[in-house]
């Protein structure tokens, strides 16, 4: 569900429309919302029919592969004109890439780009791959009319010196976006009662969202349930809230959910659809098999 953050998608737009802006990193904790804020952002861009010559999203928690990635966006660029595989270096594809940048207003948006970067030590927030770095910063190079879009839990200090690129902030919920998120999911009670979830959770997107769709989908939005659950402590790490919300929806689980859940987090990455088989289907008889 989509509430508020006006002022941060005017933000991006304004990146955007600034020809000396080529690059935007949306830099925040995980769970706070900045994939959902980069597809409604672009969401934006189609209804206002800005004018650009081609999209293209990758989502790096989905593929890391970076020579995936360059022969993926390499077909695209040129409509398939050149086949990656012709192209005997990953160094190559994204200088080719580079080039092409300045033929067109491109908008780019690389998604969960922090699993590819350094997580700890003194290289932290760096990118670990050279041919990924060259590519952002031929998007960084003044003489291009293309667009790229970052989302990352950590700053993307390999573009920090670039005055084309810009570093957002994706904080938490302002109280009254994070009333109005409560509101969207079915939760029933005061503005004051709400905004104190709000505050009681520090308008973390994704807790606020699961303890709202939580109330709507066990109590009927029944906000009073919720002081079942103990409010976070103040050194509480964030992702400990987030478990806390989902010991309390399994809590709620049939036997047969819970085993379903179990072979369904199997699959860690997007699979074909025929993995299901091989997974489930050694759990029916041979009757209910052959009828499915």
């Amino acid at each position: 569900e989509w509430t508020g953050r006006d002022e941060l998608l005017a933000q991006i737009t304004s990146d955007w429309n600034d020809p000396s802006k080529h690059v935007t990193g949306l830099i925040g904790f995980g769970g706070e919302g900045k994939s959902s804020l980069a597809r409604k952002w672009v969401e934006t861009l189609n209804v206002e029919r800005s004018m650009f010559d081609g999209l293209f999203w990758w989502g790096f928690y989905e593929n890391r592969s970076v020579d995936e990635f360059l022969e993926a966006a390499l077909k695209y660029m040129s409509g398939g004109k050149i086949d990656p595989r012709a192209v005997p270096s990953s160094s190559l594809r994204a200088q080719i890439i580079g080039a092409m940048l300045g033929a067109g207003r491109y908008l780019f948006v690389l998604d969960g780009l922090e699993v590819m970067q350094h997580q700890d030590g003194d290289q932290y927030g760096l990118l670990q791959s050279n041919d990924l770095r060259d590519l952002l910063t031929y998007f960084a190079r003044p003489d291009n009319q293309s667009f790229c879009l970052i989302t990352s839990r950590a700053p993307m200090l390999d573009l920090m010196e670039y005055t084309t690129y810009t570093h957002r902030d994706v904080d938490r919920l302002s109280d009254a976006d994070g009333i109005a998120l409560l509101e969207k999911l079915g939760v029933k009670g005061s503005k004051a009662q709400k905004s104190q979830i709000v505050s009681d959770w520090d308008g973390h997107a994704l807790t606020i969202s699961l303890l709202g769709s939580y109330l709507a989908e066990k109590h009927g939005g029944d906000i009073s349930h919720l002081a079942d659950i103990p409010v976070p402590t103040a050194d509480e790490p964030r992702y400990e809230r987030v478990h806390r919300v989902l010991r309390r929806y399994d809590e709620h689980l049939t036997e047969s959910e819970r085993e379903f859940l179990k072979l369904f987090s199997a699959f860690r990455t997007p699979v074909h659809e025929g993995a299901f088989e091989k997974v489930f289907a050694p759990l029916l008889s041979p009757s209910e098999s052959t009828a499915k």
